[in-house]
């Protein structure tokens, strides 16, 4: 029962993934969403949002990993969980700096 945070987090992330990728960018911080000329909100939006699934998707699959560890006492589970949710947030993370740098016109 202690999992069910990972799959909120993961849930969430998702959503609000799903959010950016329909155009919405609103739920992206101002600094980096205020210079996206207005032709490429919708690919900025998707690029960021496919990197929150990727990151919500990660902590899912953690959450899955960690249960059938402790359902078999498995511990390299536990790590391939910690691997997973970490290749997700690089992955995303990577994502969404490549679009605010190619739609904003750099991080800051």
């Amino acid at each position: 029962m202690e999992y069910v945070i990972f799959f909120i987090l993961g849930v969430l992330c998702c959503v609000i993934g799903g959010i950016n990728t329909t155009g919405n960018i609103s739920t992206v911080k101002y600094r980096q969403r205020r210079r996206v000329a207005p032709e490429n909100r919708k690919a900025f939006g998707v690029i960021v949002g496919i990197g929150m699934i990727i990151i919500g998707i990660s902590f899912i699959v953690a959450g899955i990993l960690l249960i059938l560890a402790e359902k078999q006492l498995n511990p390299v589970l536990e790590n391939v969980a910690g691997i997973s949710i970490i290749v997700g947030a690089v992955v995303g993370l990577v994502l969404q700096s490549f679009a605010t740098i190619k739609y904003n016109k750099g991080i800051f």
